[in-house]
């Protein structure tokens, strides 16, 4: 006898579809981006520039549809959202704004 699934809703169908689209390195940045790293950090993490971070944070965005980074975690897989919590434990801590200071020569 064959057990009947439960049908998967039609939000978490084309969350996945969204998902799928991003390449293997925008799925990486968006991991990093949803654990709560700033784009700074996720291109030293990375080895890239923070400049290929922001294009891909870009096509993060489009390929998503979404208008913020807190977004990102609705698309993240169930068999992912454990590497999220590991890498947001594991996030540098942001530095306060301190006063800006003019090198003098």
């Amino acid at each position: 006898m064959r057990a009947e699934r439960e049908p998967v809703p039609a939000e978490r169908t084309e969350a996945s579809a969204r998902w799928e689209a991003l390449t293997a390195a925008e799925q990486e940045v968006a991991l990093l981006a949803a654990a709560g790293f700033a784009n700074t950090a996720i291109a030293a993490r990375r080895g890239s520039s923070f400049k290929t971070v922001g294009a891909q944070m870009t096509a993060i965005f489009q390929k998503l549809m979404i208008g913020a980074r807190g977004e990102i975690i609705q698309f993240v897989p169930e068999r992912l959202r454990d590497r999220v919590r590991e890498e947001s434990a594991r996030r540098p801590a942001r530095r306060p704004p301190g006063p800006r200071t003019s090198r003098q020569r």
